[in-house]
């Protein structure tokens, strides 16, 4: 039992270095979240949709699901992919064709007053590997997807067929 416990951690660290090696390639390597380039314009959302207003009665995962929503269906009527991640999040991305995105979009829990800070991109072809702990609240996203591992969402162009 000793051994294929050791061989499965081998075989997941050998997994991640391939994956950081081929993203630490392609130029674009991501530790957290560094918004905004020359190709990533921020853009602004309106108040009823960024506000956490908690007398609506949302949850942070259902304010999460509003955004994601919003600006997939209504700001760009599902012609792109749009990933959202809470910026304190250790993950590597690789956004092509960046359409839009949102930064600092930003939560306020009602118990406590903490605020949180999530990032939104729209885009059409990607990939992320998310290095943290899972759940709609911590992050979300939508379009032509594929999740290879539990850690991992491949991104197609919206109408291209997805390998898995």
């Amino acid at each position: 039992m000793g051994m294929w416990l050791f061989l499965l951690g081998l075989g997941v660290l050998t997994t991640f270095a391939i994956y950081i090696f081929t993203n630490s390639q392609s130029g674009h390597r991501q530790s957290k979240s560094t918004p905004g380039s020359p190709r990533s314009p921020k853009s602004d959302l309106p108040d009823h949709i960024s506000s956490w207003d908690h007398e609506t009665g949302l949850d942070q995962a259902q304010w999460c699901e509003r955004l994601l929503h919003y600006i997939s269906d209504e700001r760009h009527g599902g012609r792109y992919n749009v990933f959202g991640i809470k910026t304190t999040l250790e993950y590597s991305a690789k956004f092509d064709g960046i359409v839009e995105e949102f930064y600092p979009v930003v939560y306020k829990q009602a118990n406590n007053g903490r605020t949180i800070k999530y990032r939104f991109v729209v885009f059409e072809k990607g990939e992320v590997f998310k290095m943290g702990d899972g759940g709609a609240v911590n992050w979300i996203w939508s379009g032509n997807f594929t999740q290879p591992a539990v850690d991992m969402v491949t991104f197609e162009p919206i109408g291209q067929s997805v390998s898995s």
